[in-house]
């Protein structure tokens, strides 16, 4: 049996024309009920009602409305969002607790106390070499 079918679908043409028309088949019907459903959609049924239907908005201005240039929305949250999340943690806080504050107060002083010793000793090397004009254009 097993053999039977992987024989079936050895023949990869054909097995590509069978997908391709049992797709098509499945299309069709998808048309079908669709448009039935779209004619169904403004008759009244046996009681009088005209069933309403959200599936999709229209959306346009007044002159597009009057033209016939409408297009359909889907409506917001029907579909999931397929971007992936951030996994490394981008959403947490990075600074949560107290002293998580306090250390990167501490870190952020001292690595401005670092630049400013750079800077006065670069400029203490300028004013060695005579090279140091600060007011100059």
């Amino acid at each position: 049996r097993y053999r039977e079918s992987c024989k079936a679908l050895s023949n990869r043409a054909r097995l590509l024309d069978e997908c391709n028309k049992v797709m098509q088949d499945y299309e069709d019907a998808e048309e079908a009920d669709r448009l039935a459903h779209e004619a169904a959609k403004n008759q009244p049924d046996d009681d009088g009602f005209i069933t309403v239907s959200y599936s999709a908005q229209v959306v346009g201005s007044k002159r597009e409305l009057e033209q016939g240039v409408t297009t359909t929305n889907r409506r917001k949250g029907s579909k999931r969002s397929r971007k992936k999340k951030d996994v490394n943690g981008a959403s947490e806080l990075k600074d949560f607790y107290r002293f998580q504050m306090k250390e990167g107060r501490k870190k952020n002083l001292q690595d401005l106390r670092k630049r400013f010793e750079e800077d006065l000793a670069r400029v203490k090397k300028l004013k060695e070499e005579r090279q140091y004009r600060p007011f100059s254009s």
